[in-house]
């Protein structure tokens, strides 16, 4: 039974959730029929397990039953108006009882049961509605109706039959209103002895007593045709000394649901097998009413162990199969010759095998077969003792249920943020839409055990809200995926939306060896470059001045030259290349001219290029000269202010002839970097020329540690490796590195010419931060660039 039938179920009457009773006769599998007698009246209820179409409300018929069992005679109609459900406090309760008295007391207690809460108002458009959007919701009525038999009259589920000609066998029919039963077919019967239940005739079959490790088990069998047609819901078991000593009772056990006749029984964990005892069976009808007629079952002390087989409630496997486990009581395994799998569809479905021939070493079983979702089954274990004797297990109830699934999260977006503790990746999405009601929170998924393997993060909670900081156990150096796909409240997931995300370390690193080569003008433009980094990567990207001429979509990461023609008239080409990693991060770029070898003018890079502060302290600006150039029509400049190498966007800055230029920047207490071109009068690019400008107070250029950096392995640990660019500056004396604010190199390791630096071992699970400073020779330390932070979590 799903929660949501239970929870609907428990609205409606206030009741717990059950399974259904054994003593339901139906016509189909859609409706049920209970039925019992005291010889005076007879009282049923109906179990609806999907709504007939167009059925307004429903009508009791009844029909004589000769001794042979078949129908004497026509379908008479026995409710005086149609039966429809609900539980209105000023609803007729004619149609379900005559008897004036009667209905008195039933809208009493209906008016209680409203008034103190325990049963909620529902009209038959809203019943009727609940059935067809849950065919799960009717599990727990007739465990509701058997405790309380008024409950199934106020809610319109029952009717009481105080006509005369209820004496003897008569066969009773639900039909439904208006549409009727086809050709007077009911949509459930059932047969109704009043004669049987004043006399000793039902007795049980196959009884027998047996020890075992847990005391002693009482057995036998009765057949479910029998059970229905006596509605036997479920025997009551006595045991008395068979010395002397008052009868007690040891508990109860529910009547079988299928046939031919299955062996049901109960352990006496209060007996002393070294003693004789007398056992008796008592049947007990849906209303609770015991029958008088009883089994007597005799124990002695040198009866033999049965195996005693409890099965565990089903489980569903990823791939949809059913997965049951059972046990065996110590000591009692001895007889088994085999084990066999039944199943059947509840409510009146039989049991029928599933797997025989099961080892008697065998525990589990899986069962492939497709099983409709909202549709019940039991299932219950065989133990075989022979050709002909099985002892069974209690059943157990399975039921499917196909969810609905969240939908994805969508704008899914991943960057590294610095936190508490360390570097985390910071995830966001759309927040949840209004139209979606399943999604209760979010799984998260990431590909930290094997690179491209998308793996749920079972250590993390159900993730709320719109972001999250993750803090993954390997970060350094390599390409990262993450997921996010949205769960719901009976814990399905949705579709996975995926982003990928380059961390420091995994930056590729840029082509070496560029070049270019044209035979003539009118001959294509080929371009070559080396790679050699071993980590994957997509592809590459050329460009030509500012513009991307080619992408890895046809440059993959095997391709090491490009060509094209050009019609440009233009008499120098700026060419880039970049590699690019598997999510998109660029490499820096590798730089190569080409100037036509025949004729035409040729630019060349920018000579002399100098800077020096400039302006005011509110408004400074750097001043820059160089060179004349004849042969450039303008020029144009881009700053990194970080010493990166991240350019900003390119802008003009003088026209042909000049040599000096002023350009506005806004700390002068920070370093920058200002690369420049020269213009061609066609617009093409020459030759940059980059200057460093330290900051007012500095007498060193910045140094900064690389984005990329390398891990190596030896007998002593994990380490880290730094390579970096420096110009050899006057008064330098050499460089310091600090990790985690302490300095850990100096210039007695570090002289002025080092460009390499190695770390000590690393420490699993530490989160290490490094700085790189140039050191003058008075002592002074250089602008530092950005902390590099380093993650290792293993050896």
């Amino acid at each position: 039974m799903t929660s949501r039938a239970a929870r609907f179920f428990a609205l409606l009457l206030g009741v717990a959730a059950g399974p259904f009773l054994a003593g339901a006769a139906s016509g189909t599998n859609d409706i049920s029929l209970v039925g019992d007698s005291d010889g005076s009246v007879v009282r049923l209820y109906w179990i609806i397990q999907k709504w007939p179409p167009g059925a307004t409300g429903f009508e009791v018929r009844s029909r004589p039953i000769d001794g042979a069992g078949q129908p004497s005679g026509p379908w008479i109609v026995l409710t005086p108006k149609p039966v429809a459900p609900g539980t209105s406090a000023t609803g007729d309760l004619q149609a379900v009882e005559a008897d004036a008295g009667e209905r008195g007391r039933l809208a009493s207690k209906r008016q209680s049961i409203l008034s103190t809460g325990k049963l909620k108002t529902a009209t038959f458009e809203a019943l009727r509605s609940a059935f067809d959007g849950d065919p799960s919701l009717p599990v727990s009525l007739a465990l509701s109706f058997s405790k309380d038999y008024d409950l199934a009259l106020i809610t319109g589920f029952g009717f009481v039959d105080r006509s005369s000609a209820n004496r003897g066998p008569r066969e009773y029919g639900l039909f439904a209103v208006p549409n009727g039963g086809e050709g007077d077919v009911p949509l459930a019967a059932l047969v109704v002895d009043a004669g049987k239940y004043g006399d000793s005739q039902l007795n049980v079959a196959g009884p027998a007593a047996t020890a075992e490790p847990g005391g002693i088990r009482v057995s036998w069998s009765l057949d479910a045709e029998t059970a229905r047609r006596f509605s036997v819901a479920t025997f009551n078991v006595y045991r008395s000394e068979a010395s002397a000593g008052s009868t007690v009772e040891i508990g109860s056990v529910d009547a079988p649901q299928s046939t031919p006749a299955v062996t049901v029984g109960i352990t006496d964990s209060g007996a002393d097998p070294k003693k004789a005892y007398v056992y008796s069976v008592a049947p007990v009808n849906a209303f609770g009413r015991e029958f008088p007629s009883r089994t007597r079952i005799t124990y002695s002390p040198d009866q033999a162990l049965v195996p005693n087989v409890t099965l565990s409630e089903p489980k569903t496997d990823p791939s949809g199969k059913v997965v049951l486990s059972w046990s065996v009581a110590p000591g009692t395994e001895a007889s088994i010759t085999e084990f066999q799998v039944e199943s059947a569809q509840v409510p009146s479905g039989s049991f029928a095998p599933v797997a025989t021939g099961l080892a008697p070493s065998a525990r589990s079983f899986v069962d492939g077969s497709d099983k409709p979702s909202g549709i019940g089954f039991a299932y219950r274990i065989a133990a075989l003792r022979g050709p002909a004797t099985a002892v069974y297990s209690a059943a157990q109830f399975y039921m499917r249920i196909d969810l609905p699934k969240p939908p994805m999260p969508q704008s899914l977006k991943a960057e590294l943020a610095q936190v508490e503790g360390g570097t985390a990746v910071h995830l966001t999405w759309a927040a949840q839409g209004p139209d979606d009601h399943v999604t209760t929170g979010y799984a998260l998924y990431c590909d930290s055990v094997q690179a491209g393997n998308l793996v749920r993060e079972a250590g993390i909670p159900l993730l709320s809200g719109a972001e999250y900081y993750y803090m993954p156990g390997i970060l350094n150096g390599r390409h990262m995926t993450l997921g996010l796909a949205g769960v719901g409240d009976g814990g399905q997931t949705g579709p996975v939306a995926t982003v990928a995300l380059d961390v420091p370390g995994s930056i590729p690193a840029p082509a070496t060896g560029v070049s270019c080569r044209r035979d003539d003008p009118n001959s294509p433009v080929v371009v070559s470059w080396q790679y050699s980094d071993p980590g994957p990567i997509a592809g590459f990207r050329v460009y030509v001045g500012s513009t991307m001429v080619a992408g890895e979509d046809s440059l993959g990461p095997d391709k090491r030259q490009w060509s094209q023609t050009i019609s440009d008239p233009r008499s120098t080409f700026a060419f880039e290349v970049r590699a690019v990693s598997l999510s998109g991060a660029v490499s820096m770029p590798a730089q190569a001219h080409y100037s036509t070898p025949t004729g035409g003018t040729v630019l060349a890079a920018v000579e002399n290029l100098k800077a020096t502060w400039a302006g005011t302290i509110a408004e400074p600006s750097i001043s820059l000269s160089w060179d004349p150039d004849s042969q450039a029509a303008s020029f144009a400049y881009a700053i990194d202010a970080k010493l990166l190498g991240q350019f900003g966007a390119r802008s003009g800055l003088a026209t042909s002839g000049a040599n000096s230029a002023s350009v506005s920047v806004g700390d002068p207490k920070r370093s920058y970097t200002v690369r420049m071109w020269p213009v061609g009068a066609g617009g093409s690019l020459g030759p940059y020329a980059d200057v460093t400008l330290m900051g007012q107070g500095k007498s060193l250029p910045p140094a900064s540690l690389p984005l990329i950096y390398a891990l190596q392995d030896d007998d002593r640990g994990t380490e880290v490796q730094w390579n970096w660019d420096y110009p050899d500056a006057p008064g330098l004396a050499g460089f310091r590195i600090y990790q985690d604010g302490a300095v850990v190199a100096n210039i007695d390791t570090l002289p002025r010419t080092a460009r390499s630096w190695t770390s000590g071992p690393l420490r699993a699970g530490k989160k290490c931060v490094f700085r790189l400073v140039a050191v003058g020779s008075d002592g002074s330390e250089s602008e530092a660039g950005p902390d590099r932070t380093v993650l290792h979590y293993h050896h």
